[in-house]
């Protein structure tokens, strides 16, 4: 017995440490997992004779581990097919993180990475969201010391977010039926030629409800179910009569089958779940570069912070939430800490004023939400003081100069 209550008080130990770790954690950054992409591409090798030359990892004998340049040209592969739909791709896209190219490196390329994700690095802006989402895995193992000057970068890359557009790409036909004039002759007797559902409106406005089906036989006049039933009867003799002049003519009709439409609808239906998740990918990275900025302890990022989530809130987008979401994460995580009393006073004062002014439930991309209420906690604890929760683990390594690991 004493046993069992040893290990309950364990597991009920474990399950809190667990619990607690989870809610220290930033918001998920893993979309839909997908099969991890091989990581050989043309042009690209990464073992073997021709590979790029690593900086000497511990592979073993004949792997050479890649540079970040030969990482983010796969990355790019990837990005060009994301959207592909006129052949199949052949460098497969990894929606989780790390990817698996990428793991080999940690925080001493963590700028390296982040001088990577500028610029343009695809045909289209759009795509080069999934690169950068990928080498921000990377940045953000980056040392606090290291992170204070990037705060115009993280901006300029802020300011080139693109939202992804729709396809607009028509399904293409899979078979037809020939010829046509049969075809439709068929096609209308096959049409079901009933009356339709019975249908009443009961009750007084505005208590008015509308009833359908066979329950509303039930609150029509005598006369009116059975002209209704009258009806059916007719419609049923008809759809008997239609049944076999159908039957006569399908076997006239040929059917013509377009096995490479089938081909292109299956891929198109897949570059919309790319798309799909090239949705979450562009929030996700969007509000992770929010909170980046944050960690340089910049005042001027506070500003611009403040500005970007008034910005979406205007537009009536949810965006601004998911911002605020990180500037409560950034609060938890103590990275406030790295501003001054007076710094914070301010942002909290342009908080409220925002908050005035988008005061009230609103409807958001869909969702119903009060904007005032969601910052009313932070405004309070900054002007308090208190930051809400202090990450002294974070704020020790800020004046630290750590030495890098052995890894890249």
């Amino acid at each position: 017995m004493r046993r069992g209550m040893r290990l309950t008080a364990w597991l009920a130990t474990a399950l809190v440490a667990g619990l607690t770790c989870v809610s220290r954690a930033q918001p998920a950054t893993t979309a839909p997992a997908t099969p991890a992409a091989p990581l050989s591409a043309p042009g690209v090798p990464l073992t073997g004779p021709g590979a790029p030359s690593g900086s000497g990892g511990s592979g073993g004998a004949g792997v050479v581990e890649p540079t970040l340049d030969a990482a983010v040209r796969r990355l790019i592969l990837e990005a060009q097919e994301l959207l592909q739909v006129e052949k199949a791709i052949e460098h497969p896209p990894v929606f989780s993180r790390p990817h698996p190219i990428l793991k080999p490196f940690g925080p001493a390329s963590a700028v390296p990475a982040l001088m990577a994700m500028q610029g343009r690095l695809t045909d289209k802006p759009v795509l080069d969201t999934y690169v950068r989402w990928h080498l921000m895995e990377v940045y953000k193992q980056a040392y606090p010391a290291a992170r204070r000057d990037k705060g115009s970068i993280l901006l300029d890359l802020y300011n080139h977010v693109t939202e992804p557009e729709p396809l607009n790409i028509p399904v293409k036909v899979e078979y037809v039926y020939v010829p046509d004039d049969l075809w439709q002759l068929y096609r209308s007797l096959i049409s079901w030629p009933g009356p339709g559902t019975p249908s009443v409106v009961v009750g007084y406005p505005p208590f008015q409800r509308v009833i359908t089906g066979p329950a509303a036989l039930a609150q029509m006049p005598p006369e009116q179910v059975t002209a209704y039933r009258a009806a059916v009867e007719r419609a049923n003799k008809q759809w008997e009569i239609n049944k076999k002049k159908a039957a006569e003519i399908f076997p006239k009709l040929k059917r013509i089958d377009y096995p490479e439409n089938v081909a292109f609808n299956r891929r198109l239906y897949q570059a919309g779940q790319r798309l799909q998740t090239l949705h979450y990918i562009t929030r996700s990275y969007r509000s992770e570069l929010i909170y980046e900025m944050l960690k340089t302890g910049d005042p001027k990022m506070l500003n611009m912070v403040g500005d970007a989530i008034a910005k979406h809130l205007e537009k009536g987008s949810l965006i601004g939430f998911d911002m605020m979401a990180y500037v409560y994460l950034a609060a938890f995580d103590g990275v406030l800490e790295l501003y001054s009393p007076q710094d914070l006073r301010t942002f909290a004062n342009g908080m409220e004023l925002i908050g005035r002014r988008f005061e009230g439930y609103r409807s958001y991309s869909g969702h119903t939400r009060n904007f005032a209420d969601y910052a009313f906690t932070l405004i309070v604890s900054l002007r308090a003081g208190d930051h809400l929760i202090v990450d002294q683990a974070y704020n020790a390594e800020l004046n630290e100069t750590p030495t890098p690991p052995g890894n890249k």
